[in-house]
């Protein structure tokens, strides 16, 4: 396989998780997976931004 489609496939298996301390999800874990609202902290050096997704 060649081209975007290897690209992406690469990026896919070199996947990771980040740090626990750098980025944490808060969400209601019994409400339905979907359109489940969640919010992700992320912590950088001194600052910290809060996602709603």
């Amino acid at each position: 396989m060649t081209g975007p489609p290897a690209a992406a496939q690469d990026v896919l298996r070199r996947y990771a998780f980040p740090p626990p301390d750098l980025i944490t999800g808060i969400f209601a874990p019994d409400a339905p997976l979907e359109n489940r609202v969640m919010v992700l902290r992320a912590q950088f050096l001194f600052f910290k931004f809060f996602i709603l997704g």
